[in-house]
């Protein structure tokens, strides 16, 4: 009964909500992920929770044929170092299922689907700040209310364990 109560209180408080909108809003789509410049800022944390780290990041991304992109993400931590990343992802379109994306970095090697308004890939990838390897989960949530708004979530794993996190909110750059 609390729990109703606290549900009610605070779905009464967002006026603006629209379900509507939620349930009609565009899906995510490779060639709209992949294609502009974004802005974002990304929040490093270990296998406790702290923060660890945070860092101003920009990604550039491009469409390279019909089921292909990449993106170049450059980053500059608050001690002015700077990093730079490529991404190439591929996509693949099926009629009843959803649509296939592998992400390619070096030695990291993920895939996943696109459904809906999300990105979901798996695979192993490099620890932040480590030499280490770990299990990687990456989900990419296209936020409905925001325009061209994506939350980025990377997973890090060993031995079923959570390794840390890393969480990055993309914006679309200005035109």
């Amino acid at each position: 009964m609390k729990q109703a109560i606290i549900f009610c209180l605070l779905f009464a408080g967002c006026g603006k909500f629209s379900l509507e909108y939620v349930v009609n809003s565009p899906a995510v789509t490779p060639e709209n992920f992949l294609s502009g410049d974004r802005t974002g800022t990304r929040i490093v944390t270990d296998r406790e929770g702290y923060v660890r780290g945070s860092t101003n990041v920009t990604m550039h991304c491009e469409l390279s044929g019909a089921s292909a992109g990449r993106c170049t993400e450059e980053s500059v931590n608050l001690s002015g170092e700077k990093t730079s990343e490529t991404y190439q992802y591929t996509f693949k379109y099926h009629d009843l299922k959803p649509t296939e994306i592998t992400r390619t970095n070096g030695a990291e090697r993920t895939g996943g689907v696109v459904s809906g308004s999300i990105i979901w890939l798996n695979g192993n990838g490099k620890v932040p700040g480590s030499q280490k390897t770990a299990h990687l989960e990456t989900r990419i949530h296209m936020l409905p209310l925001a325009e061209e708004t994506y939350y980025q979530v990377d997973y890090y794993r060993q031995f079923g364990l959570d390794a840390g996190q890393v969480t990055t909110l993309w914006k679309r750059a200005s035109r």
